[in-house]
């Protein structure tokens, strides 16, 4: 296989990665935030509000490869 296609087919797998990474954060992310209103614990409430943030920082994270590995297409 020649260096061109070789590298265009691990450049669409990088995509497609990355687009199933954004889909799993944001059901992660829906669920977090289903949970987060619908406790009244403040403990959890505490420990929610940080697994949002970080799931927003992995959404960021991953949005960033995504966008990479579209403009290398």
């Amino acid at each position: 296989m020649r260096k061109k296609s070789k590298q265009a087919k691990h450049q669409r797998a990088e995509l497609r990665r990355a687009t199933e990474e954004i889909v799993e954060i944001l059901g992660s992310l829906s669920a977090a935030y289903s949970c987060f209103n619908n406790i009244s614990d403040p403990d959890l409430t505490e420990a929610y509000i940080y697994e949002i943030n970080a799931l927003r920082t992995r959404y960021d994270c991953a949005l960033r490869r995504l966008k990479q590995a579209a403009s290398l297409l």
